[in-house]
């Protein structure tokens, strides 16, 4: 099998196959963005979003999302076990797809967060 490399490789260059360019590599500003199209209809996701309505569980209790500020202020809670809750929920939040580098820009995204939360997490 290992004959074949070159021969595959020459066959990618020419196709223009072995010519895409990596994905670049996503930021927190960029996982702000994602969050706010994936998570804001239960989340507040920046502090210039309005607080989403609470949601309704199955059993008619309202229940409001935290704010990604207020997930961002619990030292408790590691990138990883964030990273966990996401792949992971607990009920009412809902199964979410993420590709794997979209999730890790909203998790940078919210991390980031912890830089400028206050005791109070205001948000």
């Amino acid at each position: 099998m290992r004959r074949w490399g070159p021969l595959l490789a020459a066959a990618l260059a020419i196709s223009g196959v072995a010519q895409i360019p990596p994905a670049a590599a996503l930021t927190p500003d960029d996982g702000r963005s994602l969050a706010q199209q994936y998570c804001s209809a239960c989340h507040r996701v920046a502090r210039s979003q309005p607080a989403p309505a609470p949601v309704t569980t199955e059993s008619g209790e309202e229940y409001a999302a935290p704010s990604f500020r207020r997930i961002a202020a619990r030292d408790d809670l590691t990138a990883a076990q964030l990273r966990d809750k996401v792949l992971r929920p607990h009920y009412p939040m809902r199964e979410q797809l993420f590709i794997p580098e979209e999730l890790d820009a909203i998790l940078a995204y919210i991390v980031s967060l912890r830089a400028t939360t206050g005791a109070a997490a205001d948000w």
